[in-house]
């Protein structure tokens, strides 16, 4: 995850100039380790969102544990579509997160 997370702090400050005050949205944040990993670099408006309850229970304790409480939690569905995420290899979180988004904004207007 360290990777990930360093290479989209870089790509970040490079698009935005070091504003770590932009929007950012973890669709299927799961535990919230990518938000939780970028609030300890100084990013402040952070939202971690994810389709399980569950998920959202467990990340809200995770956050809360590292004082990481001003990251956002959402319960919401991006695409009700369960073939979207077998499309996808497993255990690429960024990956799979981005092709379930771009594949549910494309067939919305279906």
């Amino acid at each position: 995850m360290h990777t990930m997370v360093e290479w989209l702090h870089l790509l970040l400050s490079q698009q935005h100039n070091n504003d770590k005050s932009i929007a950012i949205l973890d669709v299927g944040t799961g535990n919230a380790l990518l938000p939780l990993q970028l609030a300890q670099l100084g990013y402040s408006n952070l939202t971690g969102s994810d389709y399980s309850a569950q998920s959202i229970a467990l990340s809200q304790h995770i956050l809360h544990k590292h004082g990481q409480t001003h990251i956002k939690l959402l319960v919401s569905v991006f695409c009700n579509s369960r073939k979207t995420v077998h499309k996808v290899t497993p255990g690429r979180l960024f990956t799979r997160s981005l092709a379930v988004l771009i594949n549910c904004v494309s067939h919305a207007g279906r």
